[in-house]
């Protein structure tokens, strides 16, 4: 599987709730809707896996506090309820290290 890569600062954290009240929210919105697909949100701590971290860290250039991985459905889900993301880059599943936290997993209805 192939996850686009997000970094957060702790300070955006809150946003992530957020984006699953929002998504739950245009769920509810659509009143019969036809295609259920789940939305996944997984993170990467450098306290949790910090080898992985390290590594998206230099990979990407940046410093963040954390790094998300969007599923397509998740990046789907961003567009449509109007959660600003910048995503820099993409990663396969394979490439990881350790287990990435389940930060955000909700059904998203099209």
């Amino acid at each position: 599987m192939t996850y686009t890569v997000i970094g957060l600062m702790d300070t955006e954290a809150i946003r992530l709730a957020q984006l699953g009240i929002d998504i739950r929210k245009h769920s509810a919105s659509l009143g019969m809707p036809e295609k259920k697909r789940d939305v996944v949100v997984l993170g990467i701590d450098p306290g949790l896996q910090g080898e992985d971290y390290h590594s998206f860290a230099a990979r990407f250039r940046r410093r963040f506090d954390s790094f998300c991985l969007l599923n397509d459905v998740a990046i789907e889900a961003c567009h449509v309820v109007g959660f600003d993301i910048a995503p820099l880059g993409m990663i396969d599943a394979t490439e990881l290290r350790t287990a990435p936290t389940t930060l955000l997993t909700c059904p998203y209805w099209t």
